[in-house]
């Protein structure tokens, strides 16, 4: 800690480097690609999710959204995340302003993934060919659900996979569900469990016919899956579906031990004034008629007692003429006025967090995120069935260590102290072993670094 950095050379090292857009990008790209080819069948599906950091500021007017684990709407912004099968980060894409998952699939993420060349142009038409591989699969939660959306996907070639939203039907016979051996994915392993499951045919719209799979709970519940895939087996298409909390638990894991929604910059930058925005007039008289309707709700209620007085039943009615008289006009207001404006029409402009400095730090987050996902594989092979890989890393961060520099050897060797059990300490051998297996040069010098534990 005594060789850290301050906040502020660190922030102005982060404003040097963002100077160069389309550098950045091109980094991010390039680890894009990078970790598809290691992990080609991990990332030939891919979990899309939202994450909204909120600004903690007082300088900044960032426009409101809904945080889900809040339950509120606060100033934040929203980053768009791509990662593959078993939760590992590939991609962010920051946006000031949420479009939804919908508007974000189609605008952005799918040309982005276009010109990364992961979707094929044009692609197979799955909604036609039912033998053909889709060049992608997503994978998303009932925020995405749009049936439009998925024929328009599967014209190009992109599969999903999807809970089924708002769809009343009868339930399924029990004879048709079967014990089946289902994948489940993580970040460093792979695990199974058994599942009860069924599939059937679903006519979504007049163009496109999918794969509806149903789940039997034990309490005797049937949650329906929807995917486009006209190929992938049954379990899997369960799997992916079930997996998708290897990217919630991503999600938490990095608000917990890697600060991610903390302020990492104090710089703010205008929004375009042409981006169409919620207008707050709006929002303001439609929160004030839906108090309206509830006060009136209530008054209803109570003229409807039996054994109210009729004085005091004269005195609610009056409130109750008075406030349908103004109602009325607030609901012809609320018909006329736009819902939204442009950015630029508001009396305080919106602002946001630059994009560049998210991206950098986004980037930064995910390199780290998955080295130690790396590392845990060989301590995950060498604790057998007590797994707690992650623990078990954070000690040994913690853990002393002696730094001896054989110059005649060209060596740096690191002798971890211990971590207080012969057991641990055993845990560590399959990763010193890897570590040490990519000759890593200490930077600045010619010094080869090997790890060892200390006799």
């Amino acid at each position: 800690m005594d060789r850290c950095p301050e906040v502020k050379t660190l922030r102005q090292k982060i404003q040097e480097l963002s100077e160069n857009q389309q550098d950045i990008k091109s980094w991010q790209n390039n680890l894009f690609q990078h970790w598809v080819n290691q992990t080609p069948e991990a990332a030939a599906t891919l979990l899309i999710d939202g994450h909204s950091k909120v600004y903690t500021g007082r300088k900044g007017n960032l426009p409101k959204h809904y945080v889900s684990r809040e339950k509120l709407c606060l100033p934040a912004t929203v980053g768009y995340w791509l990662n593959a099968l078993g939760g590992c980060p590939l991609m962010c894409l920051h946006q000031a302003l949420d479009p939804q998952m919908v508007t974000m699939i189609e605008q952005e993420i799918v040309p982005e993934l276009r010109q990364l060349g992961k979707v094929d142009d044009p692609g197979p038409d799955l909604s036609q060919n039912q033998s053909v591989a889709p060049s992608i699969t997503l994978v998303f939660d009932r925020e995405g659900w749009s049936p439009q959306l998925f024929e328009k996907l599967a014209k190009v070639g992109i599969a999903v996979i999807t809970w089924i939203k708002n769809r009343q039907s009868e339930d399924w016979p029990s004879s048709a569900f079967q014990e089946t051996e289902v994948p489940i994915y993580g970040p460093a392993e792979t695990l199974s469990r058994k599942e009860w499951l069924a599939e059937q045919s679903l006519q979504l719209t007049p163009r496109l016919k999918v794969r509806e799979i149903r789940k039997l709970t034990d309490k005797g519940r049937q949650l329906s899956i929807m995917t486009t895939h006209p190929t992938l087996p049954l379990s899997k298409v369960a799997g992916s579906m079930l997996s998708r909390w290897s990217q919630e638990n991503f999600f938490k894991y990095m608000r917990q031990e890697f600060n991610w929604d903390a302020l990492t910059t104090q710089g703010l930058e205008e929004i375009d004034p042409d981006s169409q925005v919620v207008n707050p007039e709006a929002s303001q008289l439609n929160k004030k008629v839906k108090r309206t309707q509830q006060r009136l709700g209530q008054l209803r209620n109570r003229l409807s007692e039996t054994t109210m007085s009729s004085k005091v039943e004269i005195k609610y009615r009056t409130q109750l003429t008075q406030l349908e008289t103004e109602l009325q006009p607030m609901k012809a207001e609320l018909k006329v006025i736009p819902t939204h404006v442009k950015a630029g029409q508001l009396s305080k402009p919106l602002q946001t967090l630059p994009s560049v400095d998210h991206m950098i730090y986004e980037t930064v987050r995910m390199i780290a995120y998955r080295t130690e996902v790396r590392m845990m594989s060989p301590i995950i092979l060498a604790q057998g069935k007590k797994r707690n890989a992650r623990k078990l890393l954070q000690a040994l961060y913690q853990a002393k260590a002696n730094f001896i520099p054989e110059k005649r050897n060209k060596l740096l060797r690191v002798q971890v102290l211990g971590l207080g059990s012969h057991g641990l300490d055993q845990s560590l051998a399959g990763l010193f072993s890897e570590l040490n297996a990519s000759a890593t040069i200490y930077p600045g010098t010619d010094l080869r670094m090997f790890y060892e534990l200390a006799d």
